[in-house]
């Protein structure tokens, strides 16, 4: 599943939403994204149901 918001509290609060709803399932990895002005994009936060939450990269 993907989405795009605009704004970084909606995508936070997408992604706590998304812990919830998938997190349970085994090999599910739930990415938090950010674009670059060049396209690319960077993960920002992860999580995996065995290894928790990860902080990649502060906003």
């Amino acid at each position: 599943m993907k989405g795009a918001w605009a704004y970084g509290a909606v995508a936070e609060r997408k992604f706590r939403g998304f812990l919830g709803t998938y997190g349970g399932q085994e090999g599910v990895r739930i990415e938090l994204l950010e674009e670059t002005a060049s396209g690319q994009h960077i993960v920002v936060k992860r999580w995996t149901k065995h290894r928790g939450e990860e902080t990649l990269l502060a906003l």
